[in-house]
């Protein structure tokens, strides 16, 4: 990869004198794969970073079965950063159940060397790349059905201080600078949850590789630990405050030798806040607030965003129909047929746990089976081919 390296080191010192047709701000796993998607269907595409590749990434390192599923056949995650899963122990107070899956359940990996793979993935498909780059600016910006717009990004990088683009597509988070910009966010979005995690370093280098969930019903949320071979990543997901969310893992976590600081992000798992997009700006992944509710899981839904937006892109170029008017119908289908079902049964199945303690255990582990690694794609919109672009 030296040769790509050096292409995200340089980037170039001058930008192109025409536009493009794609700008993706964000280069975490929804950018990139949008940004690789994009490219080959032929737009010209840049993809911002406002950090250095690789950075840092808060997560338990998990990728699902069904989150990999939607990945272009070509991209193969390579096993030196990824560990194949196959075990599933729910745990509850002394209690604990254990299941084996003849198929994978997924990959455990951690997120900065899975994100940089993602991210080159994207460069080998001529996408080009402008890190340290954090966006200041977006004029151009049209709430109306205007196609013939040109947006110009403003950063604060000398080298690159300013982009045209005809499309543009937030991938930057939660707290998405992209739709507070474009005024899509307007005090309403508000994460619905928060997750924290910590990684721990193992002497046991042959350990097998499983997962383990510890249902928090009253804390609407699940702890978890996932381990790999010299590696175990844990941590706590839900609806509390992060001051509760650290205080249930130090009940439920020992401190042990080379533990890293255990830190916390946000997880907007509530459903998106339509618009999620606007003229041919458009938001995908948890910049769109696409977090599972049953998991926590961002992964699923955010490549399914970004397929959605590719999509809505290329039809909007043969379209009398601005992409963000294509794509907010998608994303509406979608939360209609799928992820709202999703909460109302995460909403179900937590209330219940209060009422039922015991049924926890049992009800999590059969859900987390059928719908976290083994159901691929529920109830998407019949009109998004999802693998036209694989």
């Amino acid at each position: 990869m030296k040769n790509i390296d050096q292409k995200a080191t340089t980037q170039g010192n001058e930008l192109r004198s025409r536009p493009y047709d794609l700008a993706v701000i964000g280069a975490g796993p929804a950018g990139s794969l949008t940004a690789s998607l994009a490219a080959t269907a032929g737009l010209k595409t840049a993809l911002i970073e406002k950090e250095q590749m690789p950075r840092d990434k808060i997560c338990g390192g998990l990728i699902s079965s069904r989150s990999l599923s939607l990945l272009p056949k070509e991209i193969h995650i390579p096993r030196a950063i990824a560990s194949p899963v196959y075990d599933l122990t729910v745990v509850r107070g002394k209690k604990h159940y254990h299941y084996h899956a003849d198929e994978m359940l997924g990959l455990l990996t951690d997120r900065r060397d899975f994100d940089h793979f993602l991210y080159h993935c994207a460069l080998h498909r001529e996408v080009e790349p402008f890190e340290k780059c954090r966006v200041s600016t977006i004029t151009g910006i049209c709430q109306g059905d205007d196609k013939k717009q040109l947006f110009t990004i403003g950063t604060n990088n000398k080298l690159h201080p300013a982009l045209q683009t005809r499309y543009l597509v937030g991938a930057d988070g939660a707290y998405s600078s992209v739709a507070r910009l474009a005024g899509l966010r307007k005090g309403l979005h508000r994460p619905c949850g928060h997750g924290i995690s910590a990684q721990l370093t193992s002497n046991e280098t042959t350990e097998s590789t499983r997962i383990e969930f510890y249902p928090l019903p009253l804390l609407g949320g699940m702890a978890w630990s996932f381990y790999r071979p010299g590696q175990v990543n844990r941590g706590v997901g839900g609806l509390a405050s992060t001051h509760n969310l650290i205080a249930a893992y130090r009940r439920l976590f020992s401190p042990a030798p080379g533990e890293k600081k255990v830190r916390g992000g946000l997880l907007p798992f509530c459903g998106p806040l339509l618009p999620v997009g606007a003229g041919n700006l458009l938001l995908v992944g948890d910049a769109a607030g696409l977090v599972d509710p049953f998991s926590g899981e961002g992964l699923f839904n955010t490549f399914i965003s970004a397929r959605m937006a590719v999509s809505a892109l290329i039809d909007a170029e043969n379209s009398t129909q601005t992409a963000a008017v294509i794509y907010n119908r998608l994303v509406a289908d979608y939360f209609r047929k799928g992820f709202l079902p999703t909460l109302i049964g995460a909403i179900l199945l937590h209330g219940r746990s209060i009422l039922q303690p015991s049924s926890m255990p049992v009800s999590m582990a059969a859900l987390a089976k059928n719908r976290l690694f083994f159901n691929r794609h529920p109830s998407l919109p019949e009109n998004l081919n999802l693998f036209h672009l694989a």
